[in-house]
């Protein structure tokens, strides 16, 4: 699969000797060598660039001769930073056997020299090298592999963004980030796509919190670069987050592992002020079966992801100055769930140059409360139904306190499809009701067109309209209630479309939501 096997072939079958010169290498070349501070047992190594050996050694020296630019590098140090001790299974060779190393493949693709000793700030390496080796791309264990290559991109597209402490985190970040995953082009290893999702995984708290080679620490980064780097990644991605998020979450919840009085703290502690506001979301939904082959980690982003993307478009959030991000919080049950939501001023960060006004949080965040309570935000993403029950505000990063901005009235839509799916009769009794019925209904007072109408107490109606007369049969318990009246307060003029029916085909209103729980008839 890729040249050192190449290389191992030639040697066996031509009788070649296996060698790293220490000017022309060459890079990639192995054998299977003794050594003393092993106990005298054999270990595969590798001919490596000495720059390659410092990089990975966090600048400690590299060759043995400092003279050289190769030389053997054993798979104890490359893998598990050890300079001494048994050689484990995964390092271990018979030199009597050169090619008897465990998990022996034919090789597919030879690879350049450099795949096998990059610097670490070559970006191209994931596309060029391991990509090729294991073309994971295609499936959702390819998404680790993705954010690396954007993050490695980060440091040259956007430098000038940067302060000079940021740049220096970056760029030590990505070269931790790239050389942790280098050892995977050893022969001797032949990982799947999920191992090597879960090995860049492994790999992003420590490259976060110790870079190497000079550059800071995550936790010494001041809360302005911290909350700009993460969002220009995070924007980078050309589309939805959607299972980035696995990638992503690492970055967002790092300052959990740094002290209490690291400077990326602040990010926790200043949300109130801030160019970024932390919101949380209950939910209601009802699962269809899905056709992703997802782990449950994420289809749960996916679908987070997927109702950020429906209330973004439906409060008609503007993308030049506003980014977000929704991930899955607490998750009770298969039906009722957290999303907490991430709200950025782009403009405030210094990510974005536009004349448009940065974001008003308290605005969007009071249109949020708004269209919550009065159960305007039903949509359906991947196979799921939803109803946004309450919103409420973090006072801190970690979104631990919260406070209640807004619950939902009711569900309008949701309780439609109640009589869609379930097959109920359009009517309303006066005494009996039922509350929640529904009707697709023509009225004059609105030039004679179609609306929704619910059934609901004269009692309920009277509150509505701060009240007012209710039910026109004044001896009602219960009575029709239209959709202009109870959302818009309007009793005459034109139907809007959130409003609006059309009465031979019932279940063509906006937003079609499949029920997934009666709801009792006080509720309503």
């Amino acid at each position: 699969m890729l040249a050192l096997t190449f290389i191992l072939l030639l040697v066996v079958e031509l009788g070649w000797a296996a060698k790293c010169d220490k000017r022309y290498g060459p890079a990639g070349t192995v054998d299977c060598i003794q050594s003393r501070s092993y106990n005298n047992e054999y270990q595969w190594a590798t001919c490596l660039t000495d720059a390659y050996i410092k990089q990975k050694n966090n600048q400690k020296p590299g060759c043995e001769d400092r003279f050289a630019t190769y030389c053997w590098y054993e798979c104890m140090l490359e893998v598990h930073s050890k300079d001494a001790g048994s050689v484990t299974n995964d390092c271990s060779c018979t030199p009597s056997n050169p090619t008897s190393y465990p998990n022996t493949l034919t090789p597919t693709t030879l690879l350049p020299q450099e795949c096998y000793s990059p610097p670490g700030d070559s970006c191209d390496w994931y596309r060029n090298c391991l990509e090729r080796k294991y073309p994971c791309e295609a499936t959702s264990n390819g998404s680790a592999i993705r954010y690396a290559e954007h993050f490695c991109k980060l440091y040259d597209q956007n430098f000038a963004k940067f302060s000079l402490s940021g740049k220096k985190w970056v760029n030590g970040v990505r070269k931790c980030l790239q050389v942790s995953l280098v050892p995977l082009l050893r022969p001797w290893v032949d990982p799947t796509c999920k191992e090597i999702r879960e090995r860049a995984f492994a790999s992003h708290t420590p490259c976060y919190l110790n870079p190497g080679n000079g550059a800071p620490s995550v936790c010494g980064l001041d809360c302005s670069d911290y909350l700009q780097i993460f969002w220009t990644i995070k924007g980078s991605f050309d589309v939805k987050v959607d299972t980035f998020w696995e990638s992503l979450k690492g970055m967002w919840n790092i300052g959990e592992k740094c002290g209490l009085y690291a400077n990326i703290q602040k990010c926790y502690r200043e949300l109130k002020d801030g160019p970024v506001r932390v919101i949380k979301l209950k939910i209601l939904l009802r699962s269809r079966r899905s056709t992703d082959n997802l782990p449950e980690s994420d289809a749960q982003s996916r679908f987070a992801a997927g109702v950020g993307s429906a209330i973004a478009s439906a409060l008609q959030w503007k993308s030049d100055v506003m980014d977000w991000l929704a991930y899955t919080g607490r998750v009770e049950d298969t039906k009722n769930m957290e999303i907490v939501f991430l709200l950025a001023d782009k403009k405030a960060l210094g990510i974005t140059i536009t004349s448009t006004p940065s974001v008003n949080f308290n605005q969007t965040i009071q249109e949020f409360a708004l269209a919550v309570k009065q159960g305007n935000l039903p949509s359906k993403v991947d196979g799921h139904n939803v109803w946004v029950k309450s919103l409420a505000s973090c006072s801190d990063k970690a979104c631990t306190s919260t406070q209640t901005l807004a619950d939902s009235d009711k569900p309008l839509t949701f309780i439609l499809l109640l009589v869609v799916e379930l097959g109920w009769a359009a009517k309303c009794d006066k005494r009996y009701g039922p509350a929640g019925t529904v009707d697709c209904i023509q009225s004059r007072s609105y030039n004679n067109e179609y609306q929704w109408a619910t059934c609901l107490t004269d009692a309920y109606i009277k509150q509505k309209n701060n009240q007012k007369p209710g039910c026109e049969d004044r001896f009602a318990t219960y009575c029709w209630y239209e959709c202009m009246l109870e959302v818009h307060s309007k009793d005459a003029g034109s139907v809007t479309n959130d409003c609006s029916c059309t009465p031979s085909n019932p279940t063509s209103y906006p937003n079609t939501l499949t029920p997934t729980t009666l709801l009792p008839q006080r509720v309503l």
